[in-house]
């Protein structure tokens, strides 16, 4: 299993703070999925553990055309959920 860490961006909006979570979609031919990760409130660096398919070409830099694609981002929403905003972030390894 692979430790992994981002730095959590700031919203445009501070109301915004309240909800906010990591998500890592996971797309291929045949399927996509979201994995989400709840961000606590007031933390500005995130720890998760996620562990990446072994033909993927984020890990074996020898592939060149892969099944599996990943974007992972943090989304915020607003108490009412009628406002959100996704921000992509960098993956860091621990």
């Amino acid at each position: 299993m692979g430790h992994w860490k981002i730095q959590v961006p700031k919203p445009s909006a501070k109301r915004l703070e309240k909800d906010r979570t990591f998500i890592i979609n996971e797309s291929g031919a045949f399927h996509s999925m979201d994995r989400k990760f709840p961000i606590p409130e007031g933390v500005d660096e995130f720890e998760f553990d996620f562990e990446f398919e072994e033909n993927d070409p984020y890990v074996n830099r020898d592939i060149l055309d892969a099944d599996i694609y990943y974007r992972w981002y943090v989304e915020y929403k607003n108490s009412t959920g009628s406002r959100v905003e996704q921000i992509t972030v960098k993956l860091e390894g621990v």
